[in-house]
């Protein structure tokens, strides 16, 4: 046999056994299709985070942030030995907790 008569006989039994690997949907399965869209979408705790201690209040948040995480060097929190200023993580920790978002910070 040549190998276009090989090419010939798989071609016709792949189409012919094509719609063996879809079958008919069942008539109580509920299909859900997804149109495109340019909104953006909230996806809590994968979705969007921030890496700002502080959020931005004069503006509307380009996305809809469910983490925050922000970084703390030891020497913000405790300029002078013994003088700690603890508002340095209270403050940014009351405001994300005031939009409902979890927060991450590292010192």
């Amino acid at each position: 046999m040549r190998s276009g008569q090989v090419f010939f006989l798989v071609a016709i039994a792949v189409g012919a056994t094509a719609g063996w690997a879809y079958p008919a949907e069942d008539p109580g399965e509920i299909v859900k299709r997804f149109q495109q869209t340019e909104e953006t979408f909230a996806n809590p705790g994968k979705g969007w985070m921030t890496m700002r201690a502080m959020p931005d209040d004069t503006k509307k948040d380009r996305f809809p942030y469910s983490v925050a995480y922000f970084r703390l060097n030891w020497g913000d929190v405790e300029p002078v030995e013994g003088q700690c200023q603890w508002q340095r993580i209270d403050e940014p920790l009351r405001a994300w907790a005031q939009r409902e978002v979890r927060i991450a910070f590292r010192i």
